[in-house]
């Protein structure tokens, strides 16, 4: 078999479409995928029967178009995939009957037993997805289903599907694959990750949400992301599913509609269901596609069908064509972004959300490809997600504090003493920990590119508000150092939505050499007064802290500073580089002050110079005789006293001198301290 990808721009340019080299083939099947809704559909599905009446076609309305490795949107996809020893077989329901009959229905009129695989493409109001899935698996239980929820570039109504020339607002189109020679592959990429307190589903109807932990859902989703973000939903809450576990699948749900006292959902909640919000990671939705072709190191492909949620391409739409890429390495890509994706698995057919789906197709006997490359380098430049996403974020995580500490004056006013209630507290920070050092940069990648460095991370309490990141490039690194504000679990969730901020920016950035620290530092400032601008009474935003870039075969440095400085030794003499006198976010008045700009400073690096940063934990630490801060000129002078020794030596000293000069006194900050040596 073959596919090949046509990609049109708008309705006029269709009339130059010339397929008709495809006039003497057989067995063709055609998917359009319209973002021109459904006018474009109908005008391509004219274009393509009158040069290939003989083709199978089917298509959807879309919020997004999947063209080997290009992802567009309000453009027209025309995908023509031409098989040798396959049929293709189409067929349509418009009956407004139950879903799962629907569902069964149709698997009936499709079954044949030679039959591989099911592609669907259903609407969003006529049809509950999962139980039409289940009806098709009490049909065909062993047969592949994939394809997905037609979309609408964001509108939940007006979806459009079509069969052959039948276009419909409702119902379900489909084909069917037949073949004893066929080899189909199925899988699918989440990376959505469970975030917050978790919720029990008190109320709810199939696909209809009425009530968490008792309280109406509306009010719930306005405790936790505020009333601007819930006034805007659906089209804000896509990305912000309900996670659910089952069967050892993790599963979640996106809203299709919001009601005056309900949520509509993509599938189906269970009364007494536990869920928890979700929230994508950028990171891993990257990492996760070149691991996954790999697997198909054994299979020759010959095409990919992509059915991916709209929520991925608006948490990154500069760079989502990076998750594509690694498929269309192996073979032509084609697909479309959908509210809601369909997967099968053990026998059973699944609606699946946030995620994206994949079939991988082939007739052909060949050798497998062996070689998998890396998938490109990102282009400079910015991709933070959504304004509103991150908002969302930062008022779930206030929420979650607020309800956390609230657990705990609880708990002491309740039962002070309570072994079992302060477990239960423990294991929860403890949790919170893990999670903070999960972000931590590994050793091994500062012992590969350092010739010598410490590292001091010592948080007041089991979580804090310091925290570092370190991110190498082909010809050099980042190395961020922060001071949020607050101490504890406050401190430590403003750093996860610094990493958040970080992760954008960095995934952006291929090449350091025009890398501004300065900008970086300004990105930061403008991101976190926004996200603070409607919760200055509730919670104060920013951080201090240090941006350098270093480039190790030039041996050079560049460094800007929020309110913070870094010292350095060059030819056994002290220097030190004094960032600007502001800080980051800390929002305080109602009306939005101006953006602060940052200063950048380079530097030469000689063969012995040795770099040091350091938040303000061991300058501000009581201690001694006198009770006092330890001080910035102590500070400076333990560093310049020790440089000469290897780094871990002056690691111990910098760790005993404030183990002595704290006494019997608590630790007072957070202490974060790197050094290092090119």
């Amino acid at each position: 078999m073959r596919t090949e990808n046509f990609l049109v721009e708008d309705t006029k340019t269709l009339e130059n479409l010339d397929i008709r080299k495809y006039g003497d083939e057989k067995n063709i099947l055609v998917q359009i995928f319209s973002g021109q809704g459904a006018i474009g559909l109908k005008e391509a599905i004219h274009v393509v029967q009158k040069q290939l009446p003989q083709a199978e076609v089917i298509g959807a309305t879309t919020d997004g178009e999947i063209s080997n490795s290009n992802v567009t949107t309000k453009q027209i996809v025309i995908s023509i995939s031409i098989f040798e020893n396959t049929e293709i077989r189409g067929t349509v329901i418009l009956e407004e009957e139950e879903s799962f009959y629907l569902g069964s229905l149709l698997a009936t009129k499709l079954f044949k037993e030679n039959l591989r695989l099911i592609i669907v493409f259903t609407d969003t109001i006529s049809i509950n997805a999962e139980e039409l899935l289940d009806g098709i698996t009490y049909i065909t239980p062993n047969i592949v289903v994939v394809g997905g929820i037609a979309g609408n570039n964001g509108n939940f109504h007006g979806i459009t599907l079509a069969k052959g020339d039948l276009l419909t607002l409702k119902g379900v189109v489909a084909v069917g694959l037949y073949s004893d020679t066929l080899q189909v592959n199925n899988d699918y990429n989440f990376n959505w990750q469970p975030l917050g307190k978790e919720l029990t589903v008190t109320k709810a109807n199939e696909n209809i949400l009425y009530e968490l932990n008792g309280k109406n859902v509306i009010e719930v989703y306005e405790d936790y992301f505020g009333e601007e973000i819930v006034s805007q939903l659906p089209a804000t809450g896509i990305e912000f599913p309900l996670i659910i576990q089952r069967g050892g699948i993790t599963i979640a749900r996106a809203m299709l509609d919001r009601r005056e006292n309900s949520i509509v959902f993509a599938g189906n909640l269970e009364n007494g269901e536990k869920v928890k919000f979700g929230i994508g990671d950028i990171e891993m939705i990257l990492d996760s596609s070149i691991s996954n072709t790999k697997r198909f190191k054994d299979f020759h492909v010959e095409t990919f069908f992509i059915y991916s949620c709209m929520a991925r391409r608006r948490l990154m739409p500069n760079h989502i064509h990076l998750e594509i890429e690694p498929f269309n390495r192996l073979a032509p890509v084609s697909g479309f972004f959908t509210y809601g994706e369909f997967f099968h698995a053990k026998k059973r057919n699944e609606l699946l959300n946030q995620t994206m789906t994949y079939v991988a197709l082939s007739e052909s006997l060949k050798q497998p490809i062996q070689h998998i490359e890396s998938p490109s380098q990102v282009v400079v430049g910015r991709d933070i997600s959504s304004l509103n996403t991150i908002k969302s974020l930062i008022h779930l995580v206030n929420s979650t504090v607020k309800e956390l500490n609230d657990t705990i004056e609880e708990l002491s006013v309740v039962q002070k003493k309570s072994d079992e209630h302060k477990k239960i507290i423990d294991d929860s920070i403890d949790y919170a920990s893990y999670i903070q050092k999960s972000v931590i940069p590994p050793i091994q990648k500062m012992n590969k590119f350092f010739k010598d460095y410490m590292v001091i991370w010592e948080p007041r309490d089991r979580v804090g508000g310091d925290i570092y990141f370190f991110e190498e490039f082909t010809n050099g690194a980042i190395l961020i150092v922060v001071d949020a504000v607050g101490h504890g679990i406050p401190g430590a969730l403003i750093t996860m939505s610094i990493k958040s901020i970080q992760t954008s920016i960095t995934k952006n950035i291929c090449c350091i050499e025009n890398v501004s620290p300065a900008s970086i530092l300004e990105t930061f400032d403008k991101d976190f007064k926004n996200l603070a601008y409607n919760y200055q009474n509730s919670f104060v935003m920013g951080f201090d802290g240090s941006v350098l870039i270093i480039h190790k075969k030039e041996r050079w440095i560049k460094f800007a500073g929020a309110n913070s400085n870094i010292h350095y030794v060059d030819r056994n003499e002290e220097k030190m580089l004094k960032g600007d006198k502001s800080s980051i976010g800390y929002f305080h008045s109602k009306k939005r002050s101006r953006n602060v700009k940052f200063t950048d400073y380079k530097i030469k690096l000689r063969d012995d110079a040795k770099i040091y940063l350091l938040t303000d934990g061991l300058r501000d630490q009581i201690g001694g005789k006198s009770q006092f801060p330890f001080g910035k000129r102590k500070c400076k002078e333990l560093i310049y006293k020790n440089f000469q020794l290897p780094f871990f030596e002056q690691r111990q000293i910098i760790m005993e001198t404030n183990r002595k000069w704290r006494g019997e006194n608590h630790q007072t900050d957070d202490i974060t301290i790197i050094g290092f040596e090119l």
